[in-house]
């Protein structure tokens, strides 16, 4: 046991300690050369303009996909596992699909990009239409890819089986009492729940200032920065790289994370729920006429989580120029480096005026 805590504590522990250490090194390299301390990385940090920005962004970007996934999550867990819904294996299953599913960003911007999105070309073939409705490089295109990623499926996931192992026996005597399917979910369900729902809610706060892909990818084209990618910035955008204001950076973020465990012993501790049983009943909740609409609810939400990105993805891998559906041949299945005059061919095709983040997605 001592061994695996010694081996447990360096890895990580020590990456924590040393990021620390690191933003106290105010040497000009901090790899080479002799080690100097001071407070210097703090101060100059700090007077970094556009970190309250990105401090905003980050909890705007976490504020929304929270408050829209978690409820959203928590009423699926409840319908898979207190409902007679059909197939409901099944549709829990698949949210362990659609979590595991790769490159989701890539996807929507494929299928939303305003120039060359699948689904805004479609639009433009529509008459009376010459524009784009959809626009994936803003807040709201960060946002729905998040919660189309792992913002509702890894949830689900880790709520349906607490739900499902719950015991019946309040519910059952609140619906004695002349109490609805709703209210009692909402007074009797939801509140015994809680555990699960808080451990849920801190594994998300933890990821405040750890997602990175969706937001660098959509946000800083458009020059919306959120913390993680100000730090990438500040490492990766000057000559010589900021290390040291970004391991300043990066060491705030372990206050917040020292802050989930007392926030959630906090939330588990404000009530106590005592079940007078001696039974375990998993009862379920019959749906009637309403089963197969809602079965047709979850179908549509699997296929805009799964089938529609993995769809997007085919399509494009089979194209010449991912987008230009007017260049000939529109498909291929030969590689650009083994075919250099279609690369050429698609390249005189492009419209004129293409701008640096279509060419990127062109070539995707």
């Amino acid at each position: 046991m001592a061994a695996v805590l010694l081996v447990l504590g360096f890895f990580l522990i020590w990456p924590v300690v040393l990021i620390l250490l690191t933003s106290f090194n105010t040497a000009p390299d901090i790899f080479v050369g002799p080690r100097t301390w001071g407070l210097e990385n703090w101060r100059l940090a700090f007077a970094e303009a556009r970190i309250p920005g990105a401090i905003a962004n980050t909890f705007m970007v976490w504020g929304l996909q929270f408050g829209i996934a978690m409820p959203v999550s928590v009423l699926i867990a409840w319908t898979l596992a207190r409902t007679r819904v059909p197939f409901s294996h099944t549709i829990e299953f698949m949210f362990w699909v659609a979590y595991i599913t790769p490159g989701g960003v890539i996807a929507w911007m494929l299928l939303l990009d305003p120039d060359i999105g699948y689904l805004n070309i479609l639009a433009r073939n529509l008459p009376f239409v010459d524009r784009s409705f959809f626009n994936i490089f803003s807040v709201s295109g960060i946002v729905w890819t998040g919660l189309m990623g792992n913002g509702i499926a890894l949830k689900v996931m880790l709520l349906t089986p607490s739900f499902r192992n719950m015991d019946a026996a309040l519910e059952e005597a609140a619906r004695v009492g002349g109490s609805s399917t709703l209210r009692t979910m909402m007074r009797i369900t939801i509140p015994m729940m809680i555990s699960p729902i808080a451990l849920v809610s801190a594994l998300q706060i933890m990821r405040i200032f750890q997602s990175f892909e969706t937001e660098f990818l959509l946000g800083v084209p458009i020059g919306f920065y959120v913390y993680s990618t100000l730090i990438f910035d500040l490492v990766r955008q000057y000559e010589p790289p900021r290390y040291g204001q970004a391991t300043v950076l990066a060491s705030i973020t372990l206050i917040v994370l020292t802050l989930i465990i007392p926030l959630q012993r906090w939330i588990l501790h404000r009530r106590r729920y005592t079940t007078l049983t001696s039974g375990f009943r998993p009862g379920l909740v019959g749906l009637g006429t309403l089963k197969w609409p809602i079965f047709s609810l979850f179908v549509i939400l699997h296929l805009l989580l799964t089938v529609v990105p993995v769809s997007a993805l085919v399509l494009g891998s089979f194209m010449i120029r991912t987008g230009y559906f007017q260049i000939d041949p529109v498909f291929t299945t030969w590689s650009p480096s083994r075919r250099p005059e279609s690369r050429s061919r698609s390249r005189r095709a492009s419209p004129p005026g293409t701008n640096r983040s279509t060419t990127r997605m062109g070539s995707c």
